[in-house]
């Protein structure tokens, strides 16, 4: 029908499926237009059905809306049911009436503060009716029974916007000739979360998020988790995979490897710090105190790691020294160790050390760290958060 009607449409004729609205500014001009459109329909071999049909009228229901010269209007029968709504007992009614008012909300100024107490019981909150909530139903049956009646807009005459705005919600009227033409209204909180409105305010969370303090400019899901703990605006993953896209420092010092196949995994440890995995990263640039690596302990049931300093040319024994001051001296002593094949961890001090204590040391394949994932996805993010932290002079 919009194929059809192409060239009237928007002059003077509406068109929503096979529901036709034609207006005009005269009764001859009416019938002019009227012709028109007959004549269209006839040559595509459309036909209308009569007993379906009003012609010449100076008001008409459309779509649940009363239109006429004045401008748009709350269909009666719609103020009725809201009128004889009885008073919700459950999730489930509260959002039946919600859905009916929200229906006729661009009538009805402030409809997001007035709904603000109907709209915490649709969270995934107890359902309880207090004060409030009866006040805010109340409220909106009468603010509806009262809608304002919008004017229709004159393009060739001035319009004027009034803002408003409180703790629950924000709106906006726009007048032309002292009377309302449109009502905009947005709800300032989605499920406990601040909404945030297009704008910059929206990049600098954004930018925040992902780059503010030390051990951020984490992926996608890491990023949009922040995010969605405090703030809502529609579309967040779309405009944070952006973000993240175009981060120089990420573009950087992140990897683009693919996962690799399938590998036998370790065991499933079955409490904290009883079977533990340990590496070093290496390579670091060195510190003020001498240190140059990192001497990584992860606990594999808790996930709980410990990055303690050291130096690249540290023996098996003084390695052991700080795994005992460090780890054993708050978790205790662990019942399986696994590395990879270091020249620490293949030093004869080193396994008779760990069998005099009664502990297994479980090394991974050669040339295949994958075996431990685990501790290879930290080492990883460790990794990629001290080359975007350091100076730019260090690849």
């Amino acid at each position: 029908m919009n194929h059809v009607l192409r060239n009237c449409i928007g002059k003077f004729v509406v068109v929503y499926f096979d529901d036709i609205l034609i207006f005009s500014k005269s009764l001859d001009e009416h019938l002019g237009h009227l012709r028109e459109v007959l004549i269209i329909l006839r040559d595509n071999h459309l036909y209308a059905n009569l007993e379906n049909c009003t012609f010449c009228k100076e008001n008409v229901n459309f779509f649940g809306f009363i239109i006429t010269e004045e401008g748009v209007q709350v269909d009666p029968e719609k103020i009725k049911a809201i009128q004889d709504w009885p008073t919700p007992k459950s999730v489930g009614d509260v959002r039946s009436f919600h859905g009916l008012a929200s229906f006729n909300r661009r009538f009805f100024k402030d409809f997001s503060t007035h709904a603000s107490p109907l709209n915490e019981l649709m969270n995934d909150v107890p359902f309880i009716w207090g004060e409030a909530q009866e006040k805010a139903f109340h409220d909106l049956k009468e603010k509806l029974t009262h809608a304002l009646i919008l004017a229709l807009p004159n393009f060739a005459q001035t319009f004027e916007l009034e803002c408003d705005a409180s703790g629950f919600g924000i709106g906006a009227v726009l007048f032309q000739g002292g009377h309302p033409i449109a009502l905009l209204e947005w709800y300032l909180f989605k499920m406990g979360r601040l909404g945030i409105p297009q704008g910059s305010i929206r990049k600098l969370l954004l930018k925040e998020s992902h780059e503010g303090g030390l051990m951020d400019h984490f992926g996608v899901d890491k990023t949009l988790s922040l995010l969605k703990c405090k703030f809502y605006w529609p579309h967040m993953r779309v405009d944070v995979q952006r973000h993240c896209s175009k981060c120089i420092n990420c573009l950087q010092a992140k990897s683009r490897a693919m996962p690799h196949g399938l590998y036998t995994p370790l065991p499933i440890a079955s409490s904290p710090w009883v079977d533990i995995s340990m590496d070093f990263v290496l390579g670091l640039p060195r510190t003020q105190r001498g240190f140059d690596s990192i001497f990584v302990v992860v606990d594999r049931f808790s996930k709980m790691v410990h990055f303690i300093p050291c130096h690249k040319v540290d023996d098996a024994s003084y390695i052991a020294k700080l795994f005992f001051k460090e780890v054993v001296c708050l978790h205790g002593l662990p019942k399986t160790i696994a590395s990879d094949r270091d020249v620490e961890f293949l030093s004869q001090f080193w396994k008779i050390l760990w069998e005099k204590l009664g502990m297994k040391l479980v090394y991974s394949t050669s040339f295949h760290p994958q075996t431990d994932g685990q501790i290879e996805v930290v080492n990883k993010s460790l990794s990629t958060l001290l080359r975007v932290i350091q100076s730019t002079d260090y690849p």
